[in-house]
């Protein structure tokens, strides 16, 4: 995890709770494959840059999938976390109230996705013969009842979004207080079993 030294945020105008947590734990890295929402984070401090947005300045920590269309970035003056869409113009959408709170709930995120992963049974791959061989058991009502001894509990969806949605509340209420904040529309796609 590279960390960032004070003398190089010195001139960057973001709260110093956020110099100082850059300079004693850095910023999570991962692979493209590895990304949890297709978030990467820079790697140096020569790549925070400022994006303008209402008049107010955003420096960068990251992007969002595409490097040149989605940033993750620090307002200016504060300690906030937003998403920056841009553009003609450029959109800010609020993440969390904090950089703590924005890389825990994160972390969460990835581990419900790893749950979810483990859950989620391989696609059956068959050949011609076995699939004709299925189909013609299905016509016959021949099919035997797939056992389900031995096998995982169901994935709960609904389980799983309720407890996101407790852990964003115990970490940063804020973050989810507005339907147009970015990890209430994450929410909300968990819901809807679409991420």
């Amino acid at each position: 995890m590279p960390t960032f030294h004070t003398e190089q945020l010195n001139n960057i105008p973001i709260a110093n709770t956020v110099k100082t947590f850059l300079t004693e734990n850095g910023l999570p890295q991962s692979s493209r494959k590895e990304s949890t929402l297709g978030i990467h984070f820079i790697t140096d401090v020569t790549q925070m840059t400022p994006v303008l947005v209402d008049k107010h300045s955003y420096w960068k920590i990251g992007n969002e999938w595409e490097e040149n269309k989605n940033i993750i970035a620090i307002r200016e003056g504060t300690e906030e976390v937003y998403a920056v869409e841009l553009g003609q113009p450029n959109k800010a959408v609020f993440i969390n109230s904090n950089l703590p709170s924005f890389l825990l709930v994160l972390q969460y995120f990835k581990q419900y996705e790893k749950r979810k992963e483990a859950w989620e049974p391989p696609p059956m791959i068959l050949s011609r013969d076995e699939m004709l061989k299925k189909l013609e058991m299905f016509k016959n009502g021949t099919m035997p009842v797939a056992d389900r001894a031995g096998k995982k509990e169901a994935f709960d969806q609904q389980n799983e979004f309720n407890a996101m949605k407790s852990y964003i509340q115990q970490c940063d209420a804020v973050a989810i207080q507005n339907e147009n904040y970015w990890w209430h529309i994450i929410l909300e796609q968990v819901a809807n079993d679409i991420l």
